[in-house]
């Protein structure tokens, strides 16, 4: 009897002293005793354990009734009574593992990001062998994009237990984020085997097989998506765009009209209406359907782009059948475009270049340099402008300029410098001089020249 009261008095011992290792660990990792309590979290801690102490769950021991009180108000978004009762919690009982992990993200949401930090990396220490601390600073690490420290977090907590579902989602997503297709998509395979009703997960792999050109098995799991979720406008959309490219256009328009009859103002249904007109050649199609897209687009940038496109159709229908549009028409539009969007140098060079082809050459020279003035004096698209504009107006001693410029710090050696070269001696007259340029271009090229 002696000798196992003597036992159980060791047992004991080691118990209390497991308890004050723990605790000892706690107060040299934990953030949350930093300070000392201050007169209102006082008051605030005194209410809730008074409140704790009424309760007729007796069951519910002290520490326990401060954390749930604490996820609580959490959950009501009340971080800073929810940041005061968790760490009292925790000073009464640091092996709440639902406090560490709360009061780790209310520590994130009122903005004490290197609290947080700490916090998480104190809870890893203090529970090595539980998973739940390894996935909480996975979650951290991928909020701050440490994609590397996610990865091995992620990995140590599936280690300790490989069964949790949503860690190995987790898991997955970020291996995608480090350029692991192959392996995240086996993973999530797996999990959509396990529960088929899991939309999300259906949704990133479709996603993933689309841009792996996985157009058919794509198609399939939308429409699994879309048994679901019938009026989901981006599922049909995404549905229609694997069949657009499978296709069947037929069914794609289709699908489109659909989108759109549930959300009218649909840009992405409008714009792919627009590309299955211009794919069927259906060319007086197109430029209504991009008309329909430009009035339903209200982010001016965007807007700016399809006018872009829009003109650069209607000079290619031009191009088939002359004088379907005028040309004021498709250079309004792109004045339109270069408003709409005053910093977007790409649709300004476009301007530019389509006041060159109908010989504005004024319009087009200024837009040139405003480009090159305002954004960027090496661009090299303002200076094709401008020498063909040089060229169009014979002033082939500013066209001379302009192009030693253009190549002078760009591929000097570059034979279309000698094909330019050769086209502006041919313009004086020089004919001897623009067949050395043509020869030398040769030469460079070591492969002819087409004239």
């Amino acid at each position: 009897m002696i000798k196992y009261n003597l036992n159980f008095l060791t047992i004991h011992r080691t118990l209390v002293l497991l308890l004050l290792t723990l605790s000892h660990l706690a107060l040299a990792d934990a953030p949350f005793l930093d300070s000392a309590i201050g007169l209102t979290n006082r008051k605030l801690i005194e209410q809730a354990v008074a409140e704790a102490n009424a309760s007729s769950d007796i069951d519910v021991p002290l520490p326990r009734a401060l954390m749930y009180k604490g996820l609580i108000q959490f959950q009501e978004e009340e971080y800073e009574e929810s940041i005061i009762l968790l760490e009292e919690a925790l000073r009464r009982d640091p092996t709440l593992t639902g406090a560490w992990e709360t009061l780790g993200w209310a520590y994130w949401r009122t903005d004490r990001k290197d609290k947080a930090r700490r916090h998480f990396e104190a809870f890893r220490r203090l529970m090595p062998d539980t998973p739940l601390p390894h996935s909480t600073w996975a979650q951290y690490a991928i909020l701050t994009q440490d994609w590397e420290a996610a990865n091995d977090a992620l990995r140590q907590s599936l280690k300790l237990d490989p069964k949790q579902y949503d860690v190995r989602n987790w898991y997955a997503q970020n291996l995608l984020r480090l350029g692991h297709e192959t392996e995240a998509k086996a993973i999530l395979r797996e999990l959509i085997e396990e529960d088929p009703g899991r939309l999300d997960i259906v949704i990133l792999i479709a996603q993933l097989l689309f841009y792996e050109r996985g157009y058919q098995e794509a198609a399939d799991m939308w429409r699994n998506v879309l048994k679901e979720l019938p009026e989901n406008v981006d599922a049909i959309v995404a549905l229609a765009r694997n069949e657009m490219l499978l296709g069947n256009l037929e069914e794609a328009d289709e699908l489109c009209i659909a989108a759109l009859g549930i959300k009218p103002a649909s840009r992405e249904a409008l714009l792919m209406r627009a590309d299955i007109a211009d794919i069927s050649d259906m060319a007086d199609e197109t430029i209504r359907r991009l008309e329909q897209v430009i009035r339903a687009t209200e982010e001016p940038t965007l807007r700016a782009r399809l006018r872009e496109r829009l003109a650069t159709r209607c000079h290619a229908m031009n191009q088939k059948t002359p004088g379907t549009f005028p040309p004021s028409a498709i250079l309004d539009h792109l004045a339109q475009a270069v408003k709409e969007a005053p910093n977007n140098v790409a649709i300004i060079a476009t301007y530019a270049e389509y006041c060159l082809i109908f010989k504005k050459y004024d319009d087009a020279a200024k837009w040139a340099r405003i480009i090159l003035t305002r954004f960027n004096r090496h661009h090299v698209r303002a200076k094709e402008v401008l020498f063909e504009c040089a060229i169009g107006k014979n002033r082939f001693d500013e066209a001379q300029q302009i192009l030693d410029d253009r190549y002078i710090n760009f591929d000097p050696d570059s034979p279309t410098r000698n094909y330019q070269q050769a086209r502006l001696e041919m313009l004086r007259g020089r004919y001897n001089e623009a067949l050395a340029q043509l020869d030398e271009m040769e030469t460079k090229a070591a492969k002819g020249a087409v004239l």
